[in-house]
């Protein structure tokens, strides 16, 4: 009898915590995207700023651009070009000497004709957090523009809003990816660091 009323509790003290988990789960998902949406614009609404802050993505050991960062550089670059901002601010892993995303993105610029005194280089930008914070606190930023894909662009405007950053989104094709499913639920996870990162730790990189 005692044993059955013991397996009753634990089963549901388990549900209970359960419970709390996926709730906890789900509102962090909600604030993220709330924070966020209403700063997503098309390229041809976004407003000026001080710079377009284009965040790193997979480089091949050649140099190659993975399709991703590709298409983040394009729309950078389109950004640019249309006067949203007078510099761009490449940030990502420079760490890695076979595969710097930072070198890479300053390279694919300069062929584009940037000038070399308009690109900002972080190759401290290790995560999108880092990214953020050292935009702020080291290059000294408050208005940016940022560029990634669209599953990414929603957690990128959340930490920026939450890092004091005056910060607006344009999302590039969530297509370039081969299992977009796997992306958004990596995302879904990356939401909750994002949140204890920046509103309970609150960080310093």
């Amino acid at each position: 009898m005692k044993n059955s009323r013991k397996k009753r509790l634990l089963l549901w003290a388990g549900g209970a915590v359960l419970f709390f988990g996926v709730l906890c789960f789900g509102l962090i998902q909600y604030r993220v995207y709330s924070l966020s949406a209403p700063y997503r614009v098309a390229e041809e609404e976004a407003p000026e700023a001080q710079a377009i802050v284009i965040l790193g993505a997979k480089v091949e050991e050649d140099g190659t651009l993975s399709p991703a960062l590709e298409d983040r550089l394009a729309q950078g670059l389109a950004l640019y070009r249309a006067g949203k901002a007078p510099r761009l601010l490449v940030t990502g892993d420079g760490e890695n000497q076979t595969r710097n995303e930072v070198e890479a993105m300053k390279s694919y610029l300069l062929d584009q004709n940037v000038p070399q005194e308009a690109i900002l280089e972080d190759p401290h930008g290790l995560n999108t957090y880092a990214s953020l914070y050292r935009a702020k606190h080291t290059f000294g930023l408050e208005r940016v523009l940022l560029v990634t894909q669209e599953y990414h662009l929603g957690r990128s405007l959340y930490l920026g809003r939450q890092l004091g950053l005056v910060c607006y989104g344009v999302g590039t094709p969530d297509t370039v990816f081969k299992n977009i499913p796997y992306n958004y639920c990596r995302e879904a996870l990356a939401r909750v660091k994002a949140f204890f990162n920046a509103e309970i730790q609150h960080l310093k990189v």
